[in-house]
C-alpha cells in the first residue's frame, strides 16, 4: 500500500516539544490509495495508476510522499506529463518581479494544461540588490510558510564564485530511509526538470521526517528532500526569483490544488523589500530567529540535487552527502520554534547593552559607548580611527564593541579618503574618529569630495572642553562649523556629564545619520568635547542620566527611527508635470539617452531596462557602469537590443558630425559627465527638451540647457515610462549613429593593437578584460579617466566565465561597476579611496591611477597592508614620469619645454618599486603588451594585493593620442559623407535598404578542374586536380553574387564535410539580413554569429571565404560599384586622389593574383616580384614571411 499525505497546516517542529499534547491522527490528513487494475488509464505503459480511494477536505498544501510506504513504484519513475520553465522578462524591481509571477500563474490558470501530472516553473530576473539572506530574513520572520531555508555553495565550474539561495514553502516533499534509496531517487527524478538549470531539490541526509509527530529528527540513512514553492538565487549582477507549481494524479494533488497553493503562498509574499535599509548581519539574523530554539548539527547541512546530479549518482549504494552538491553554510526552519543550522554562527548573545553601559568606569566612556552602540544599531559598523589622546574614549569604545570593524592610519587625510571610499562602495557611512587640532583639518579634502559627490560619512572629532578654548591650550583650535557648508549637519556635543540625559546623545547620532543618508547625501560632523580622564580610570557617575532608556536597552533598534511614508495611488496616476515629460518623450524623433555617473547596481539595471523601453541611442559615461559591459549571454542578437554609442566622445572630434547629430530630446540619468567634448557639444546643440533625472535636488547643469529637472530614482522614472506605450520607431538618424560608432570603434581598435609599443590607450582599451567575476574598477583623475572614457572597450566577453552556469537564465549583459572621485576631481587620496571602495563594495577592485596621483597618496599603501574584510586589489599605475595631461592642453604649444617639465609635468624619477618594497606590497613592472596581459592573469590567480607599474613616456603618449584623434576625425567625417552623400540623399529608403538587404536564396554546384601539376597547398603529391563548389546568393530583386568554396587539405578540410556544411547553411542563410556588412571592412565573424547563429570558428575556412566573397559580390552588384568600394566603405575613404583616379581609369578586367615562394635571398624575391608585376599581376602573396628584405629590393618593387 502507498500512503501519501499532504503537508499539515500546523507548523512543523524540528524536535518534539517537552510534554506534548496527545497526538490525534486526523482522518482529514490521511489518504489511502490502492492499485487500480486499469494500468493504462492515465498513461501508456505497464505501471499501475493509483486512484484516490477516500479523501475528505483536500488540503491547499504541497505534496508530501513517504517513500517507505511505497510497495510498488509502478510508473512513478517516469517523468511527469508536462514539464517546462517559463522565463519572464526582467523586472525593474522585486515588486514587479512578484507581480510578473502572479500574472504568469493567472495565465496558466486561465488555460490549464490537459495533463494528469506536471511541473511548471516561472523565473524572472530581478535587480542585483535583492539579496537571498536579507530577503528571507526581512520577509518571512512571521510567515507561516515552511520550510524556510538559506544556503550558500560554491559553483562546481568555478569554486571562487559563491552562490547564495533562499526559499520558502514546499511544492513537493519526499522523505524516506536507507532501505528505499533507489525508489527515492527514481521518484524525485520524476519531478526534476532539465529545462531549467536552476530547477532542483534541496534537503538533508541523516534527517528523518516524522509525519505523525510533525517533527524532524536525526536518523542515520534517512533523507528529506523538497522542491521550494518560492526561491531566490543570487548571482553577480542580478538575482533570479522563481516559483514552482507541481501536481500529480498519483497522489491526488490536482492542478487546481497547485494553483491554490501558489496563490496562498504569494498572498504571504510581501513585495515591500527595502534593499537599501541599513542593518548589520547580526541584527538582521537576531530579528529573524526571534525566540526560536537554535540547534546546530552537521546533518542539517543542506544538499542540492538537480538533473545533472541524478544522472551521475549511483542509487544502488546509499544516500550519502558526498553524492550531492554540498552547501558551505545553511540553515532550515520548519516552524517558528525550531531552526537547524550548519556552519553558521546564528547564536546572538542576550542584549547586554545596559550592563555594558553601566559598567563603564567614567562618564566619558559611557557617552562614547552610547555613541558607538547607536551607530551599530543604525547599521554603521565600519570605524576609521586616527591615533590621538583626546579621542581615546571613542577609539576604546569602537575597538571594544563586538560588532564593529576598525581600521587605523597615521595620516588623517588618507583615513578620510578611505572612509569616503567605503561610503562609495557600500552607500552607507563609515565613522571617522580623530583627535583635535589639525587632525580635524586634514579631513577637509575628503569632506569636500564627499560633499560634492553626495557620499555619506560621519565624522566624530574629539575636542578640548570649552574652558580650554582661546587660552593657548595645546592642540585646541576652533572646530565649531569647521567644514562650513561642506557638511549636511553639524552638532557640537557638550562635554559628557551625568546631569545631561543620555537620550540627547542618541537622538543626536540618529539625527546626524538621517541627514547623512537623506538626499542630498553627504558628510555630517559631530564635535565631541571630552574632559579628562580620557582612559578607563574610575570616576563615579550617576545612572540617573540613563532614565528613559528602558525600551532602548531591551531591543536592538535605534532610539529614534526616521520613517518615510510613500503615498501609493491605487490607480497609478502621475502629476501633470510627469505626464508632460512622458508626452515629450513619446513625440521625440531624435532622442538621446545620456547616462552620467551612477553608483548603484540597481540603477544600472533600471537604466538598461529604460534603454530597451525607449529604443534610443545610449551615450554612457565611464562612471555610469554601462560604458564597459560584461557580456553574459552569447546568443545571437544580444547587442542589438540596446544601441550603445560608446565612442560618442571620439565621434564628436568631427565638426561635420557635431553639426549633424542635433538630438531634439535628451534624457540624462545621473549628473556627472566626464567628457569635456560632450559638455561642449551639449552647450551648442540646444535640444528642444533636456530632461535631467537624479536623486539629489542640486543644480548640476554647467551648460545651462536643462529644461526639465526631475528629482527621483532611476527605478521610479523608468517605472513611469514603462507604463507608457512607447512606440519603437525606426530612425535613419539612429542607424547612421550606429554605423559611425562601429566605424570609429574599429578605427580605434586597429590603432591600439597595431602599435607595437605598450601605450596608454592600449591599457585603457584592454583593462576591462581584467574585471573577472564580480570585480569593479576605481579610476583616477587626469588622463586615466579620460583614456578609459575614450578608448575603453564597450563589450567585455564574460560568456566563458564559470559563474554563468545557466545560459538561459542570465541577462544579456550586466554593467561593470566603475567609480572615481569626480566630485571635486582632485588627484589627492585616490589610492586610499580605492581601498575603502574595495572594503565597502566587497568586490575585487582594479584601481587605475597615474603616477603623480599615486605619489600624492603613498600613505595609502599603509592601508593596503590591512586586509580586514577586503578582497585582494590590483593597483595599476600609469607611470609616464609626470603629468601627461598637460602635454595635450594648449599650454604645451606655447610654454617652453623647461617650463613644462618643471612646473606642469612635474617630471620625476622616483622608484615606485622601492616605495612598494618599503610598505611590503608586491610590485610588478610591465613594459610590453604581453607582460601586461601575463601580469594581470597572474595577479588574479594569486589573489594578492599588488601594484602593477606600466611605464610610458609623455611625448610618445601625446603623439599617439594625436595620431588616433586625426584618424578618428577623418573616419567619422568620411563615413558621414558617405551615408549622407548623393548616393543616399534622394530618399531615405536607400539607407534602410542597406540595412534590410536579405538573402532570398542560396545555391551551390560542384566543379572539378584538371591541373598540370600537384597543388602547392596539398598534402599528397597525387592531387593533380582542383575541386570545390561555386556558391550563388540571390536577393529578392534577382541580384546575384558568386563565391568559390575550395577545400584545402592543409586546413584539414574534406570535400564531403564541406558539402554537408553547405547544406546546413542552405537553410540558415536564407532570409538573413546583411546589416552593415559593407562597412565592417571585411570583418564577417560578427555577422556570422549574430545573423546565422553559429560560432565563426566552427565554419570551415573555405566555406567562410566563399560566403564572404559571395556576399561582397552581391552587395557590389546591388550598388553597381567596385568590390574595393564595398570593402573600404566608399570612394571618400580612398584618401589618396591618385588611387581614385587609378580606379576610375583601370580596366574592368579580372585582376590576377600571384603566390610566390620566398626561399631565396631578399634581392632575388624582390626581383621576382618586380617581374610578376611587369607581367600584369596586381597582387603578390609571399608564401613565407621574410625576416629581412633589403631596402633596394622593396624600392624597385614599390616603384612599379
Amino acid at each position: 500500500m502507498l500512503v501519501v499525505s499532504l503537508s499539515p497546516s500546523s507548523p512543523l517542529s524540528f524536535l518534539p516539544v517537552p510534554n506534548p499534547r496527545p497526538f490525534v491522527v486526523s482522518p482529514l490528513r490521511r489518504y489511502c490509495l490502492h492499485k487500480h487494475h486499469k494500468r493504462r488509464q492515465c498513461r501508456g505503459g505497464s505501471g499501475l495508476p493509483l486512484h484516490l480511494l477516500h479523501a475528505v477536505a483536500r488540503r491547499r498544501t504541497g505534496i508530501v510522499i513517504d517513500v517507505d510506504e511505497v510497495n510498488d513504484i509502478g510508473d512513478r519513475d517516469l517523468p511527469v506529463d508536462v514539464s517546462f520553465t517559463r522565463r519572464l522578462p526582467p523586472a525593474l524591481t522585486l515588486v514587479d518581479g512578484i507581480a510578473a509571477l502572479r500574472r504568469a500563474a493567472e495565465e496558466v490558470k486561465a488555460s490549464p494544461p490537459a495533463a494528469g501530472s506536471g511541473v511548471i516553473r516561472f523565473e524572472v530576473l530581478v535587480p542585483p540588490s535583492t539579496k537571498a539572506l536579507k530577503w528571507l530574513c526581512s520577509q518571512f520572520r512571521r510567515s507561516s510558510l515552511f520550510p524556510q531555508f538559506y544556503l550558500s555553495r560554491k559553483l562546481s565550474s568555478n569554486p571562487s564564485v559563491q552562490l547564495e539561495i533562499s526559499g520558502v514553502g514546499s511544492a513537493l516533499c519526499l522523505h524516506g530511509s536507507s532501505s528505499q534509496v533507489k525508489d527515492g531517487y527514481d521518484m524525485i527524478s520524476r519531478y526534476i526538470s532539465f529545462d531549467s538549470d536552476l530547477m532542483g531539490a534541496y534537503g538533508a541526509v541523516g534527517m528523518k521526517y516524522n509525519e505523525e509527530l510533525s517533527s524532524i529528527e536525526e536518523k542515520a540513512g534517512s533523507f528529506y528532500f523538497f522542491i521550494p514553492q518560492v526561491e531566490l538565487t543570487e548571482f553577480v549582477g542580478y538575482s533570479v526569483l522563481s516559483s514552482t507549481m507541481v501536481w500529480d494524479h498519483f497522489v491526488s494533488h490536482t492542478f487546481e490544488d497547485s494553483v491554490c497553493l501558489f496563490e496562498s503562498c504569494f498572498n504571504q509574499v510581501c513585495g515591500s523589500y527595502d534593499s537599501a535599509a541599513s542593518s548589520c548581519y547580526e541584527g538582521m539574523m537576531t530579528n529573524y530567529i526571534g525566540e526560536s530554539h537554535l540547534l546546530e548539527t552537521v546533518n542539517a547541512q543542506l544538499v542540492y540535487l538537480d538533473g545533472e546530479v541524478l544522472v551521475k549518482v549511483d542509487a544502488e549504494i546509499s544516500m550519502q552527502k558526498e553524492k550531492f552538491l554540498m552547501s558551505e553554510q545553511s540553515f532550515i526552519r520548519f516552524s517558528p520554534h525550531f531552526l537547524f543550522s550548519a556552519n553558521m554562527d546564528l547564536r546572538s548573545e542576550s542584549n547586554k547593552t545596559e550592563s555594558s553601559i553601566k559598567s563603564c568606569s567614567n562618564i566619558n566612556s559611557a557617552w562614547a559607548s552610547l555613541i558607538v552602540e547607536e551607530c551599530v544599531r543604525l547599521g554603521f559598523t565600519y570605524f576609521c580611527i586616527a591615533p590621538g589622546s583626546r579621542s581615546s574614549p571613542l577609539a576604546l569604545s569602537a575597538t571594544g564593541h563586538p560588532l564593529t570593524t576598525c581600521i587605523s592610519c597615521y595620516d588623517e587625510r588618507s583615513l578620510g579618503f578611505h572612509a569616503l571610499g567605503y561610503g562609495r562602495g557600500s552607500r552607507k557611512p563609515a565613522i571617522v574618529i580623530t583627535s583635535s587640532g589639525t587632525a580635524v583639518s586634514n579631513l577637509l579634502p575628503s569632506v569636500v569630495e564627499a560633499s560634492q559627490d553626495f557620499v555619506p560619512v560621519i565624522l566624530l572629532t574629539a575636542d578640548r572642553p570649552p574652558e580650554l578654548h582661546d587660552t593657548g591650550a595645546n592642540q585646541a583650535i576652533n572646530q565649531v562649523n569647521h567644514f562650513s557648508n561642506f557638511v549636511r549637519y553639524f552638532f557640537n556635543l557638550p562635554p559628557p556629564g551625568d546631569q545631561i540625559y543620555a537620550r540627547m546623545v542618541l537622538t543626536t547620532i540618529d539625527s546626524a545619520a538621517y541627514n547623512a543618508m537623506q538626499a542630498p547625501q553627504g558628510p555630517v560632523h559631530i564635535n565631541c568635547a571630552f574632559r579628562e580622564p580620557l582612559d578607563h580610570s574610575n570616576q563615579n557617575w550617576s545612572f540617573d542620566c540613563l532614565r528613559g532608556l528602558d525600551r532602548w536597552f531591551r531591543n536592538d533598534e535605534p532610539y529614534t527611527r526616521y520613517l518615510e511614508m510613500k503615498m501609493v495611488s491605487a490607480f497609478g496616476n502621475y502629476s501633470c508635470s510627469v505626464i508632460e515629460v512622458q508626452d515629450i518623450i513619446k513625440k521625440a524623433k531624435q532622442g538621446l539617452l545620456l547616462v552620467g555617473a551612477i553608483h548603484k547596481e540597481d540603477d544600472m539595471w533600471a537604466v538598461a531596462l529604460l534603454a530597451r523601453q525607449l529604443s534610443w541611442p545610449v551615450a554612457a559615461d565611464i562612471l555610469s557602469g554601462l560604458r564597459m559591459r560584461k557580456v553574459l549571454n552569447s546568443f545571437p542578437g544580444f547587442d542589438k537590443s540596446i544601441l550603445f554609442i560608446d565612442q560618442i566622445d571620439q565621434i564628436l572630434l568631427s565638426d561635420s558630425v557635431k553639426s549633424w547629430i542635433n538630438p531634439d530630446v535628451i534624457v540624462q540619468i545621473g549628473s556627472r559627465i566626464t567628457s569635456k567634448r560632450m559638455e561642449m557639444f551639449l552647450e551648442s546643440c540646444f535640444p528642444s527638451s533636456y530632461i535631467l533625472i537624479d536623486t539629489h535636488p542640486c543644480r548640476h547643469d554647467p551648460s545651462h540647457v536643462v529644461t526639465h529637472r526631475i528629482q527621483t530614482s532611476v527605478a521610479d522614472f523608468a517605472a513611469s515610462l514603462c507604463q507608457c506605450n512607447l512606440e519603437r520607431k525606426t530612425s535613419r538618424w539612429k542607424d547612421i549613429l550606429m554605423v559611425l560608432n562601429s566605424a570609429v570603434s574599429q578605427e580605434i581598435m586597429f590603432h591600439v593593437h597595431a602599435e607595437f609599443l605598450l601605450t596608454e590607450p592600449y591599457v585603457a582599451h584592454v583593462i576591462g578584460e581584467a574585471l573577472y567575476g564580480d570585480a569593479a574598477m576605481f579610476v583616477g583623475n587626469s588622463m586615466v579617466i579620460r583614456d578609459l572614457n575614450m578608448f575603453g572597450k564597450g563589450w567585455l566577453d564574460h560568456t566563458t566565465n564559470g559563474d554563468n552556469m545557466m545560459m538561459h537564465n542570465i541577462p544579456d549583459f550586466i554593467g561593470a561597476t566603475v567609480s572615481g572621485n569626480r566630485g571635486a576631481s582632485g588627484i589627492d587620496g585616490l589610492l586610499s579611496t580605492a581601498i575603502g571602495f574595495a572594503v565597502g563594495s566587497n568586490k575585487h577592485v582594479c584601481c587605475v591611477v597615474g603616477d603623480v596621483s599615486f605619489l600624492h597618496d603613498t600613505n595609502g599603501l599603509s592601508l593596503l597592508n590591512q586586509r580586514a574584510q577586503r578582497k585582494p586589489m590590483t593597483v595599476i599605475v600609469i607611470n609616464n614620469h609626470g603629468g601627461a595631461i598637460f602635454s595635450l592642453l594648449p599650454v604645451a604649444k606655447t610654454a617652453s619645454p623647461q617650463i613644462l617639465q618643471k612646473y606642469f609635468y612635474t617630471s620625476h624619477d622616483i622608484s615606485i618599486s622601492k616605495l612598494c618594497d618599503a610598505h611590503r606590497v608586491k610590485h610588478f613592472l610591465v613594459q610590453t603588451k604581453a607582460e601586461l596581459h601575463d601580469t594581470l592573469v597572474k595577479t588574479h590567480a594569486e589573489h594578492l594585493d599588488c601594484v602593477v607599474e606600466v611605464e610610458n613616456q609623455i611625448d610618445e603618449n601625446a603623439n599617439f593620442h594625436r595620431t588616433i584623434s586625426m584618424f578618428v576625425d577623418n573616419t567619422a567625417t568620411h563615413y558621414l559623407e558617405y551615408l549622407l552623400g548623393d548616393l543616399y540623399s534622394s530618399t531615405t529608403s536607400d539607407l534602410d535598404r542597406m540595412y534590410n538587404t536579405k538573402i532570398h536564396a542560396i545555391e551551390y554546384m560542384l566543379y572539378r578542374i584538371q591541373l598540370s601539376a600537384p597543388r602547392t597547398s596539398g598534402i599528397s603529391d597525387s592531387s593533380c586536380f582542383h575541386e570545390g563548389f561555386i556558391l550563388k546568393l540571390r536577393m529578392d530583386d534577382n541580384i546575384v553574387g558568386f563565391g568559390e568554396v575550395a577545400p584545402i587539405e592543409i586546413h584539414q578540410e574534406d570535400i564531403i564535410d564541406v558539402e554537408e556544411q553547405l547544406r546546413f547553411l542552405f537553410h540558415r542563410v536564407k532570409d538573413c539580413e546583411l546589416d552593415v556588412v559593407p562597412l565592417l571592412r571585411g570583418s564577417f565573424s560578427n555577422w556570422i554569429w549574430t545573423s546565422i547563429g553559429i560560432p565563426p570558428s566552427s565554419v570551415f575556412p573555405s566555406v567562410k571565404c566563399g560566403l564572404e566573397m559571395a556576399i561582397l559580390n552581391l552587395l557590389a552588384s546591388q550598388r553597381k560599384c567596385r568590390l574595393s568600394e564595398i570593402l573600404t566603405g566608399s570612394n571618400p575613404l580612398l584618401r589618396d586622389q591618385s588611387l581614385v583616379e587609378y580606379n576610375q581609369n583601370s580596366s574592368a578586367g579580372i585582376h590576377i593574383c600571384a603566390l610566390l615562394d620566398s626561399d631565396g635571398t631578399p634581392m632575388e624575391v624582390a626581383l621576382a616580384v618586380t617581374k610578376l608585376v611587369d607581367e600584369g599581376f596586381t597582387t603578390v602573396k609571399l608564401k613565407k614571411i621574410l625576416s629581412k628584405i633589403s631596402c633596394e629590393g622593396w624600392t624597385s618593387c614599390k616603384s612599379r
